[in-house]
């Protein structure tokens, strides 16, 4: 992986920009982030989709090059937007650790060195907490958090807790699953049960939940029946020993999903006229593909064209469109190497 972060300072402008060379699941990205030197950054790719290492690697000293041409320059240390760490400067970008899909559940709850915890259907949220209280998303960029939850970190005296929390944020509330650095100390390495065990015991305010772990047998079923049948979103099972690993594998892993119903990203392709619905597209190569609409409930605010949303579905037609779409809400934490025709399951795939 490459990474670079550089720095233009002209008059009263005063500005950043990281770019970044990133192995992924089929292949590799070219990422980046911008904006005005110590505020909140926005995140873009150069890659809709992963391409080759000699591509990405082509396009990532293209743009470096044109940066430098730009003016921009290395004028600081440069910054790791790769690891977790909290003694680095706030352009650290925290990446948490991400899931691939199982399609037998079973397996993982007979299983004895697996546990599990319920799938939240909210947005990534890594919380970092040393001498003040930040906010990541699955990408890795900065964004803000509800007092509430910042409030509900050290609920308790001035000082704030050092500690690094991985979990999905809903509302106002943060649900926690993982602790990833506790008092001083990077505990990424320790299983994950012995992480949880750290975490469970630790007082936060009533705005951060750490949620439900089942470790037997009998528990992770009992917790699988119970979900599946509240309607809830899917089941997470990760091995008991396993160490704490930033992205995706490439296949497998260590902490894996099982879903009860399918969802998907996709792009906002355009709002129906008198309607309250809009087009949904994937990006397919070079492409994008028409994946059929989607109605908007009252209760959200109708995307702008581009935007990116979650929809729930039962199935897609092969060269047609997504079957009983149901609008989930917008997803601030993502990009185009998520709305992919490849997270599309079609009926003769089931």
């Amino acid at each position: 992986m490459k990474n670079v972060s550089l720095y233009f300072k002209e008059g009263t402008s005063d500005k950043e920009y990281h770019l970044q060379l990133e192995k992924v699941k089929g292949g590799f990205v070219v990422n980046f982030q911008y904006g005005r030197r110590g505020s909140s950054l926005k995140s873009d790719t150069k890659t809709d989709t992963p391409v080759s290492e000699a591509e990405a690697d082509k396009i990532y000293e293209a743009k470096l090059r044109e940066q430098l041409r730009k003016g921009y320059s290395e004028g600081e240390k440069k910054k790791d937007f790769s690891e977790v760490s909290p003694t680095k400067s706030k352009e650290v970008v925290i990446l948490p650790q991400l899931l691939n899909a199982v399609e037998d559940a079973q397996e993982f709850i007979d299983d004895d060195s697996y546990l599990a915890q319920e799938k939240m259907d909210g947005e990534r949220r890594t919380v970092m907490a040393n001498k003040e209280i930040k906010g990541f998303n699955k990408k890795g960029t900065e964004v803000p958090l509800p007092k509430t939850i910042i409030g509900s970190v050290n609920p308790i005296g001035d000082k704030v807790l050092d500690i690094v929390l991985d979990g999905e944020i809903i509302g106002s509330e943060l649900f926690v699953w993982d602790l990833l650095h506790y008092n001083g100390s990077d505990v990424k390495n320790k299983g994950c049960a012995d992480r949880i065990a750290m975490l469970t015991p630790i007082d936060f305010g009533c705005n951060i939940r750490v949620i439900e772990t089942a470790y037997t047998k009998k528990e992770k079923q009992q917790m699988f029946d119970r979900l599946k049948k509240e309607g809830k979103e899917g089941i997470v099972f990760k091995k008991k020993n396993a160490p704490y690993t930033h992205g995706r594998p490439a296949s497998g892993g260590n902490a894996l999903k099982y879903k009860f119903y399918k969802t998907a990203t996709f792009i906002v392709e355009g709002s129906t006229k008198g309607k309250r619905s809009v087009g949904l597209e994937v990006v397919s190569g070079k492409d994008r593909v028409f994946m059929g609409k989607v109605t908007i409930p009252p209760n959200h605010d109708i995307p702008k064209k581009s935007e990116l949303v979650e929809v729930r579905y039962l199935y897609a037609y092969k060269d047609g469109a997504v079957f009983q779409p149901v609008y989930l809400g917008k997803r601030t934490d993502s990009d185009l190497t998520d709305a992919t025709i490849s997270q599309i399951v079609y009926k003769n795939e089931e």
